[in-house]
């Protein structure tokens, strides 16, 4: 019959991980320091009109950006808005990546994606009006109701 043992030792961890409120936290207070320091912007929608990385390299140029992390959520991008006639915004968001993808500098995420470790390596942060809005209501959940002139 088998050899096997009736109560063997169970591997156990003990690991424990860092609380959601804490995590939040964190992103809050990366993000407001990148606001402070003004390397923190909100653009309309992450589109470049183009998914070729020369078009890409050129706004980075323009602004005078060498490490750059870009926030986009083409969900939330749809329910902001698109213009009548315009492509979807899920199109914008997979030639803007596509574009980026060659570029070392540079780092694409969704919004659900965000972590301090990107927020804090990268020296500009670019986030689309939809991962403002979806960030707020992530990290601010209570004042949903008073959202920043910005984003307005």
């Amino acid at each position: 019959m088998g050899g096997g043992r009736a109560w063997p030792k169970v591997p156990r961890s003990f690991e424990i991980d860092m609380p959601k409120q804490m995590a939040n936290m964190a992103l809050r207070s990366a993000l407001s320091a990148k606001l402070a320091v003004k390397q923190l912007e909100i653009w309309h929608r992450l589109d470049i009109g183009s998914q070729r990385t020369a078009a890409l390299s050129a706004v980075l140029a323009l602004n005078n950006w060498s490490n750059v992390l870009f926030v986009g959520d083409a969900f939330a991008d749809a329910e902001a808005g698109a213009e009548p006639g315009a492509a979807a915004p899920a199109q914008h968001a997979k030639a803007f990546e596509l574009a980026a993808s060659n570029l070392a500098s540079v780092t694409v995420l969704p919004v659900h994606r965000l972590n301090v470790y990107d927020v804090l390596k990268r020296d500009v942060v670019v986030l689309s009006r939809g991962a403002a809005i979806a960030l707020n209501h992530k990290l601010a959940p209570r004042q949903l109701d008073r959202l920043p002139a910005v984003l307005r």
